[in-house]
Formats: structure tokens, sequence, C-alpha cells
């Protein structure tokens, strides 16, 4: 059996490596050395009110102010392998604002469903427990990866 740590360390790694390098805008700023920016996190909490997944209906929290120079796009809904419900459309926003973006993903633990699932779809054999839990956490990489291609972020 996987001890805790060690599922948390694995997740956290996927977490990491799912975060997107700083990408510009097309109208972004330089930054330059000693100014301080401002910028904001944007995702599921600024979608128009009520959409979501019923454990996390979206806000209809403001988007950053208009003076933000970066912006960090959250690709999912909350828990893992669960998208953004308005990924798209914050895109185009931080694209016609011309920030800097970059994105960042949720992996969670996963259900019992989720384990039998995507547990057995991945670089390990799945015959442990604590590959099952690799191979999930793998595919929700993947999920969040062809999220963020669906909507054109490299």
């Amino acid at each position: 059996m996987v001890g805790a740590r060690s599922v948390i360390a694995v997740l956290l790694m996927l977490a990491a490596a799912l975060v997107a390098a700083p990408w510009p805008a097309s109208a972004a700023v330089e930054p330059i050395a000693g100014q301080r920016l401002s910028g904001g996190d944007i995702s599921w909490p600024n979608c128009p009110e009520g959409m979501g997944i019923p454990s996390r209906r979206t806000l209809g929290n403001p988007m950053p102010v208009a003076t933000a120079s970066f912006a960090v796009i959250g690709l999912t809904n909350g828990p893992g392998w669960t998208p953004n419900p308005c990924l798209a459309d914050q895109l185009a926003w931080a694209r016609a604002s011309g920030v800097w973006l970059s994105a960042y993903a949720m992996t969670t633990f996963p259900t019992r469903t989720e384990l039998t699932t995507y547990g057995g779809w991945g670089p390990w054999r799945a015959d442990t427990t604590g590959r099952r839990l690799r191979n999930a956490g793998y595919q929700q990489g993947v999920a969040n990866l062809a999220e963020m291609t669906s909507v054109g972020l490299r």
C-alpha cells in the first residue's frame, strides 16, 4: 500500500508539470525589472453564475482589473477531470486584454470509479494500488493537456 504522502507527492509533481510556461498574448508588454505588475487568477469562479458541476457552481466573480498585466487561468472546475466551463471565453478575454498568460490545473485524489476507469491506463503496470494511483494522476494530466490543446494553449 502506498502512503498518503507518496500519493500527494505524485499529484503535486503532476500539477507542477502541467503549469504552462508564461505565454504573452499578442499585445503583452515585456516586464521591466523592479516594476510591480498586477494580475490575477481566473477560473470557474469567474464564469457566469450557476454554471459548472453541482459541487462547484460558478460564482460570477469579476475578471482581473483592466490594468492587469498577467492572468493565470485554471483549467478545471475544481476537481480533476472536470473542465473549467468557460475556459474558451476566459482565454478570449485574456488575449483581447493583452495580458501575459499562464495556466494551471488541479489534480485530485481519484474516486473509486475514477481509479477503476483510469488506473490501468498509463506508463506504469497497474498491478498495485500505487501504480493505479500514478496512472490515474497521469490521466488527469493527459486530460488537462487535451483541454489546453482544445482551446489553443501551448
